[in-house]
């Protein structure tokens, strides 16, 4: 480096100190010889004092930096002068760093390895640009000769991201990558399987999209993935849609690096249907196992049951019973009676339905309805309003089964009604281009069903009294499934239950609906 300065006694102190760590140094003590001596041994940095004879260091800083040759080397004022302006002047001419006299040695020397090394790291810079700009050369003189393979590379490029965008767009699976547990990517699909737009997606944690019941699992799942990398773990879970549905889902989920990143990527298929069809395989083979103990039963009691009812009929004919004795019999008389239903409940259960299949007007064999059911409403003084739509189409199913399950329900309604009470009585048509029908509600104003109960309450057996036999509502939704439709319970606010059926018409029968 070069020293500059017109004070023997600094130049010997600084060279000294300097040379003492290492640092070659050269010395002038005018700026004339400054500038001279720099042209000639071009030094990694230059500390000028300020204050000299002729021309003083701002002078000095000025011509250097106006020669092309001497104009990036660094200069370091040397001054006792603490005037802010005289400093901004230094920094304005060019200079990078002021030391203040007197010196403190371990700050000149921190400060001239500071500007070395910010020298040292300028130099490698331009020595980079110079070899980057050689290569640049090349690069353009390699450039014509690539062209045409690189036309050739993009049109493959492009087809392959066709591919692949079709591939991951089109599938009916969702795919997703997720970094730090949180969805960087996923196609559209997966946004219509939970209900979202993409950008509702992007950012969010995977667990938000899980069914709080499997977030454990599914998290201790990817945890073993990253254990064990590329390796595909297959499970279900129950995914969590923006309505609120937690729905049956597959899922295989791989750990992989992408990029110098470890991304999770998970492909997940719903399988509601294969689960509903599932449990309906289950359902028909218990209720079959159910049918065969059920008819044996039935068949064991029915012979027992008539010699006790016949015999009782006997009994009532003679004339020597007390009054009391005659009230036992017809008592005992009543429960035969009620139990030779129970076994019909039991029988029509346990054999498959038969359909009669016809025509049939659904408001007629709901009106007859309301009329058996006439003299029991009077009587607790509970009123049935009807409301049915006069347009609806002639449907084509057993009308006696159709009775019977409408009877059913509105037994039900009736059971669950205080005296006073009302029940609501719809029909109307849905002209729905997906699946025409005719829906059918029954509205009570009782306490309503317990929300445990609700998932039961279709379930062969299942009863909340203590007379019943728990198939009344089985066999209604045995008969409404038998003709391709659904029925439905639900609490209505502030109380009361709802029934809802749906009946699907034909396609030749939908324009009534309109």
């Amino acid at each position: 480096m070069l020293v500059v300065d017109d004070n023997p006694t600094n130049l010997g102190v600084l060279t000294n100190y300097l040379n003492a760590y290492g640092y070659k140094t050269s010395i002038a003590t005018t700026g004339e010889i400054a500038v001279k001596r720099t042209k000639y041994l071009l030094p990694d940095l230059i500390l000028l004092d300020v204050v000299m004879p002729n021309i003083d260091g701002f002078e000095t800083c000025r011509r250097l930096k106006a020669d092309d040759v001497t104009r990036d080397i660094p200069v370091i004022f040397m001054t006792a002068l603490s005037n802010p302006e005289d400093k901004l002047r230094g920094f304005e001419v060019g200079g990078v760093d002021y030391v203040i006299k007197p010196f403190h040695q371990a700050e000149v020397l921190a400060r001239v390895a500071t500007h070395i090394h910010l020298r040292e790291l300028t130099l490698d810079l331009k020595e980079q640009a110079a070899e980057l700009a050689r290569a640049n050369a090349e690069v353009r003189s390699l450039n014509q000769q690539l062209k045409a393979e690189n036309l050739e590379v993009s049109a493959n490029l492009e087809e392959t991201e066709q591919k692949y965008h079709t591939l991951v767009e089109e599938i009916t699976d969702g795919y997703f990558g997720l970094q730090d547990n949180r969805i960087v990517f996923a196609n559209q699909a997966f946004c219509r399987m939970h209900g979202y737009r993409l950008e509702e997606i992007l950012g969010k944690g995977f667990l938000d999209f899980v069914d709080q019941e499997s977030r454990q699992e599914v998290a201790e799942v990817y945890q073993d993935t990253r254990q064990a990398m590329s390796v595909s773990h297959l499970f279900e879970y129950l995914r969590l849609t923006k309505a609120g549905e937690s729905l049956s889902t597959e899922m295989t989920a791989k750990t992989t690096w992408y990029e110098k990143h470890c991304v999770d990527i998970g492909i997940c298929r719903d399988i509601t249907q294969r689960v509903q069809m599932e449990r309906r395989v289950r359902e028909a083979e218990r209720m079959a196992y159910i049918g065969r103990i059920t008819t044996s039963l039935s068949h064991e009691l029915r012979n027992p049951l008539s010699a006790v009812k016949i015999n009782l009929q006997v009994l009532k004919k003679k004339h020597d019973f007390s009054d009391n004795d005659r009230r036992r019999i017809d008592i005992s008389e009543t429960q035969v009676v009620r139990l030779e239903g129970i076994l019909k409940e039991l029988l029509d259960f346990a054999k498959p339905l038969q359909m009669q299949l016809q025509e049939c007007n659904v408001n007629q064999i709901l009106t007859a309805c309301i009329d058996l059911l006439g003299v029991q409403f009077e009587q607790k003084q509970v009123s049935i309003i009807p409301n049915l739509a006069p347009d609806l189409p002639r449907l084509h199913g057993d009308a006696e089964k159709l009775s019977r399950a409408f009877l059913n329900i509105l037994l039900n309604a009736f059971n669950a009604s205080q005296s006073g009470g009302n029940i609501r009585l719809t029909s109307r048509c849905d002209s729905n281009a997906d699946r025409p029908g005719i829906h059918v509600l029954v509205d009570d104003e009782g306490p309503g069903i317990l929300k445990k109960n609700l998932v039961n309450i279709f379930e062969p057996f299942f009863t909340t009294t203590a007379s019943g036999t728990g198939l009344g509502l089985t066999n209604v939704k045995r008969i409404i499934e038998a003709h391709r439709g659904y029925v439905e319970a639900a609490n209505r606010e502030p109380h009361g239950a709802s029934f809802h059926v749906f009946l699907p018409v034909r396609q030749t029968e939908k324009n009534h609906c309109e």
